[in-house]
């Protein structure tokens, strides 16, 4: 996790530096929607959210080695994936919507229909993830020396 949160920081703000450098009016209004309106918000969300929390968070050990405190910080990358996700699509079409009816401000909502999204992805990836969980063993069973393994802890 504290690996793919460094690489996605590199990415993204290598993208942005690009698109900034370049000046292309075409690529440039591309953030121009996304720091419109009710989407600037989102978009200071995204820039600490995506990485300076969990990197912080994650780069004490402790933090690795706690199941639980563990689960935050992925329960937390998960989350900010999913309004990455709504950033880099919902803009566009409020700025299309916002233009449709004459009006020049666009608003961000959450529909039925983008619940719907999710629940049905997260209902198909679960059922496949499921059924691949079920068909193997999840620790090496004909391993002599998985009782050893398994009782190792590493300080």
């Amino acid at each position: 996790m504290f690996g793919f949160t460094v690489f996605y920081s590199y990415i993204a703000f290598s993208q942005y530096f690009l698109i900034w450098y370049a000046n292309i009016p075409e690529e440039t209004i591309w953030f121009g929607y996304r720091i419109a309106d009710d989407f600037l918000p989102l978009t200071y969300l995204l820039c600490l959210g995506r990485f300076p929390l969990p990197f912080f968070f994650l780069l004490p050990r402790a933090v690795k080695r706690n199941a639980w405190t563990l689960g935050i910080v992925a329960s937390w990358i998960l989350f900010m994936e999913f309004v990455d996700m709504y950033w880099v699509i919902q803009p566009v079409l409020a700025h299309h919507h916002a233009m449709a009816s004459g009006d020049h401000h666009m608003t961000m909502h959450l529909g039925p229909l983008d619940a719907l999204t999710l629940v049905g992805v997260l209902g198909v990836f679960l059922a496949a993830f499921g059924w691949a969980l079920g068909r193997k063993a999840l620790i090496p069973v004909k391993d002599p020396r998985i009782a050893e393994s398994i009782k190792f802890e590493n300080f």
